[in-house]
C-alpha cells in the first residue's frame, strides 16, 4: 500500500480510489486501517457472480487553502 501511495503522490493525484467486495469485511477493515473511507459509490462486479462492491477513497493531500 505504501508503494502505491508513494507512486500516486509522485503523480500529484489528490486521492486514491479502489473497489472492494461489499462482503469482504477483512479487506474493508484493512483499507480503513490504511486511511480509506467508504464513499456512496456502489457497483456490481462484471463477473458471473455479480457481487456488489463498494468504493473506498483516501485523500493524499489537503485541498488547496485548507
Amino acid at each position: 500500500m505504501e508503494a502505491v501511495e508513494g507512486w500516486a503522490r509522485g503523480t500529484e493525484r489528490p486521492t486514491l480510489a479502489l473497489w472492494v467486495t461489499e462482503m469482504s469485511e477483512p479487506a474493508i477493515g484493512l483499507y480503513r486501517a490504511c486511511g480509506f473511507s467508504e464513499t456512496p459509490g456502489k457497483r456490481r462486479r462484471r463477473t458471473t457472480d455479480a457481487m456488489p462492491e463498494i468504493q473506498m477513497t483516501k485523500h493524499l493531500r489537503s485541498p488547496a487553502g485548507a
